[in-house]
């Protein structure tokens, strides 16, 4: 047994000599802690429940030129992005063996809904998932409308027909929804129109905001933390989730991913005094 773990301590060191030195790190010179997946010894990553392939390969990450660190660019190739498909789905192999495709064959059964701004920076994959584990919808700044079907569409979809148990309403830092309800000039005619619900909820913090008009940033940030707090709220008056909510089925959380350090804090979201007023029950009576 230690034999085996020694050998398996070698090579972890020989591909992570590897993939510092395709990165521009002779001999893997610069002393920090890996942040490739594939170079970390797979015993500290093991978690319950999840089938670990011993046939683990080092792999080279492709890495786009001029665009370190990222393995795509504007100048990228259709080929270029099925080779990088197939580095993903094969790292997923090597780790799982096809465990994840199996599952995933067979159906989706995603256990949580993930409502995010579209931009490209603050998505689901933050959170580390596997694919089939998050039901997906974004928009810009992550806006819930009672008034638009396509994010009441997927509410309902998420809670009534793959039953998810959890509904995650994430916004982030540096948001351009909020900075443009902040601001006095036109976005675009739809953008426009499609951050007004951000802009209502700027009129309803004027004083939280304006104390915050010496650090624009700042004021931006607090605005789409009110921005998660709004439409979550909206989440959970959506009808079936809130007659999923009474009945203890799911969890409505906020939360913001700080671009910056590309962590996740929690937002909390105060109860709602109006609730009676918008749950209407299964058989169609108001309580």
């Amino acid at each position: 047994m230690k034999f085996v773990l020694v050998i398996l301590t070698v090579l972890t060191i020989v591909c992570s000599v590897h993939v510092s030195e395709e990165l521009g790190y002779p001999g893997g010179g610069v002393k920090r802690e890996s942040t490739d997946v594939w170079a970390q010894d797979v015993t500290k990553r093991e978690m319950p429940g999840k089938e670990m392939s011993n046939n683990r390969k080092c792999r080279k990450r492709p890495v786009a030129k001029g665009n370190y660190p990222f393995s795509l660019s504007r100048e990228s190739t259709l080929q270029d992005y099925l080779a990088n498909n197939k580095y993903y789905v094969d790292s997923i192999r090597d780790e799982y063996s096809n465990k994840v495709f199996e599952v995933n064959a067979k159906g989706q059964t995603p256990h949580t809904l993930w409502i995010g701004c579209s931009d490209s920076r603050a998505g689901d994959s933050s959170l580390g998932t596997l694919p089939g584990e998050i039901l997906t919808y974004r928009n810009i700044a992550n806006v819930v409308n009672p008034h638009d079907i396509s994010s009441q569409s997927i509410i309902e979809f998420a809670v009534n027909v793959v039953k998810v148990r959890k509904i995650i309403v994430c916004g982030h830092t540096m948001c351009g929804g909020p900075i443009g309800a902040l601001s006095d000039k036109s976005i675009s005619d739809v953008i426009d129109l499609w951050i007004n619900p951000i802009r209502q909820v700027r009129a309803a913090n004027v004083k939280v905001l304006d104390a915050l008009k010496n650090d624009p940033v700042a004021r931006a940030d607090k605005l789409s933390e009110l921005n998660v707090i709004a439409s979550a709220r909206a989440v959970m008056r959506h009808p079936s989730a809130l007659n999923a909510l009474r009945r203890g089925e799911i969890e409505v959380w906020g939360m913001i991913h700080n671009v910056s350090t590309g962590y996740l804090h929690e937002v909390k979201i105060p109860k709602d005094e109006f609730e009676d007023v918008f749950y209407v029950s299964q058989d169609g009576g108001a309580k």
